[in-house]
């Protein structure tokens, strides 16, 4: 049997409401934590939101205003699929989705800053992808990332937040054709000076073909 999670532990996620903010004859109010009075049971009792975009369209179709919230006191379901709801006992509304997303260069997306197409979830450089941060193509859960060619524990969501700095930092030094401080990176995973001198080849000798064609 499901258990809630601990208060002060937030789950995050999206909630479908109409557009004057009621859901199911409730009202909420932006920013404002909501309380549900009694038990909470999926599909029955408490407040009720989805992990992935892609669920809240299934439970409302019809124009409904999406919103990015905060939850605790969550009944989780770790069942597959892109429909997965949670419930809540505690819930606010943080910030409206306005459907488009923003900083997309990619299309059809109502995630944020995807470069790939259709992607409900944030920063995929995939296409259709209900998660974040995803290079990879019509799919609901991140694998782990790879670094320098070999698997990570991480996953790339974590990858960026773990290392994104340093990534950066090392991207930044490889788009120039001077040799740099390779050790300087060794905490990122699967390193080694012979891959970072590698890799700053494979740079510089993509660059060059480039300059010929």
């Amino acid at each position: 049997m499901s258990e809630l999670t601990e208060k002060g532990k937030i789950i995050k996620g999206y909630k479908a409401t109409n557009q004057d903010l009621t859901c199911q004859g409730y009202k909420f109010e932006v920013g404002e934590w909501h309380e549900h009075d009694g038990d909470v049971e999926l599909c029955k009792s408490g407040f009720h939101f989805c992990p992935h975009m892609s669920g809240v369209w299934t439970y409302y179709p019809n124009n409904p205003k999406i919103w990015k919230v905060e939850a605790e006191l969550v009944l989780l379901d770790n069942a597959p699929g892109a429909d997965l709801k949670y419930v809540a006992k505690r819930i606010r509304l943080v910030k409206e989705v306005k459907i488009g997303g923003d900083g997309n260069t990619g299309d059809r997306n109502t995630g944020d800053r995807n470069t790939g197409d259709c992607n409900t979830g944030d920063r995929n450089t995939g296409d259709c992808n209900c998660m974040d941060h995803s290079p990879d193509f019509l799919c609901m859960k991140e694998r782990k990332a790879l670094c320098f060619d070999k698997p990570t524990e991480l996953t790339h969501k974590e990858m960026r937040e773990q290392w994104g700095m340093l990534i950066d930092d090392l991207a930044y030094a490889m788009s120039k054709d001077e040799a740099f401080d390779y050790s300087a990176y060794s905490a990122l995973p699967n390193w080694t000076e012979n891959r970072c001198r590698e890799l700053h080849q494979a740079h510089i000798q993509a660059r060059q073909t480039a300059k010929e064609e």
